[in-house]
C-alpha cells in the first residue's frame, strides 16, 4: 500500500519460461496472457495456475478482456472465449479473416466483438457467423497493424503499429486519423 514505490516479485508458481504480456482482473482474480497461454492467480500473485483447456497447443495469447462475464483472449491462432472463468477455452469462427488471425487487441461493446489484427479491424457478424471488415478509411490496411482498441460511447478508438491513433465517430461512419 505505499502507491509504487516499492516493487517486489510476484512469481511463486509462475510457470518457468512464461512471459505476461498483459493482465485482466475480474473480481479478485488476475488472469495474465503469457506466451504460452493463459494463467490466473486466485491470491494476489503468491501462486499461478495454468488455465489452457481448449487452446489447440499452448499459445501466444496477445490480450485479454472481458465483458458480460466472458473471457475473450486474442491468440496468434484467433479469438477464444470462455465462459467458466477461464477453466475452458473455444475457438471462434474465424470466416472472414486472412489466414493468418493475430489478434492483438479485442474489445466488446453491447453484444458486438472486434478485433484488432495486422490486417485491420473486425466486428464479429452473430447472424453469419464470421467477421467483417471494418477498414474502410484506413491507409494501408496491409500495414495498419492494429495494437489497441478502446470504445467509448459510440466512438472506436485504435491505436497501430504504423500509423498512430485513428477514430471511428460513431461507429457507422469512416474512420478518421486524429
Amino acid at each position: 500500500n505505499d502507491y509504487g514505490l516499492n516493487w517486489y516479485h510476484s512469481n511463486l508458481g509462475f510457470p518457468s519460461g512464461y512471459n505476461a504480456y498483459s493482465f485482466l482482473i475480474k473480481d479478485s482474480i488476475v488472469y495474465a496472457a503469457t506466451n504460452k497461454g493463459v494463467i490466473k492467480t486466485i491470491n494476489q500473485g503468491n501462486n499461478w495456475e495454468i488455465i489452457n483447456n481448449g487452446f489447440s497447443y499452448p499459445d501466444y495469447i496477445n490480450t485479454l478482456t472481458i465483458s458480460d462475464n466472458i473471457l475473450y483472449a486474442g491468440t496468434d491462432h484467433g479469438l477464444f472465449s470462455s465462459l467458466d472463468g477461464g477453466n475452458n477455452w473455444t475457438a471462434f469462427a474465424n470466416a472472414g479473416l486472412y489466414p493468418f488471425n493475430e489478434i492483438n487487441a479485442v474489445a466488446v461493446k453491447d453484444s458486438n466483438i472486434y478485433i484488432g489484427t495486422f490486417r485491420g479491424i473486425y466486428r464479429f457478424n452473430s447472424l453469419n457467423n464470421n467477421w467483417v471488415s471494418l477498414n474502410n478509411g484506413l491507409d494501408s490496411i496491409s500495414t495498419f497493424g492494429v495494437t489497441s482498441i478502446t470504445i467509448k460511447n459510440n466512438n472506436i478508438y485504435l491505436g497501430s503499429e504504423n500509423k498512430g491513433i485513428c477514430k471511428k465517430i460513431s461507429i457507422a461512419t469512416t474512420s478518421n486519423p486524429i
